[in-house]
């Protein structure tokens, strides 16, 4: 099962990885967060310290994935192709998927201010 912004479902691939996740019986929300491309790399510096206050366990192998309890983690990384930061979170509970991802997109927006 899967939750998506509008603007999610237009992204290469994602339709395909929906399907993929419907087969898996996961939850998962993406979300497409936009802001000029030349702040990306501030943008994601700020929002790992952020991250890294709330969440004990931070990857930071592709973008910056926080594990959230045992079947809950969220995703936020610079897309390759399009000037956009990608949210994607997983769980077992799709108010909980929502309820991360917004929470994330909150640190997003609160990062993009600190350096607009």
């Amino acid at each position: 099962m899967y939750f998506s912004d509008e603007n999610a479902l237009k992204c290469d691939g994602v339709r395909n990885k929906i399907e993929k996740w419907k087969k898996e019986k996961k939850i998962r929300y993406i979300g497409i967060t936009t802001s000029h491309g030349r702040y990306h790399d501030e943008l994601m510096k700020i929002l790992y310290d952020k991250m890294k206050e709330k969440y004990a366990n931070l990857q930071t192998l592709d973008g910056l994935k926080a594990i959230i309890g045992e079947d809950s983690w969220v995703l936020v990384r610079k897309s390759n192709t399009e000037n956009i930061i990608r949210v994607s979170a997983e769980s077992n509970s799709l108010e909980m998927a929502r309820d991360i991802h917004l929470e994330i997109k909150e640190l997003v927006k609160q990062s993009y201010e600190k350096i607009k």
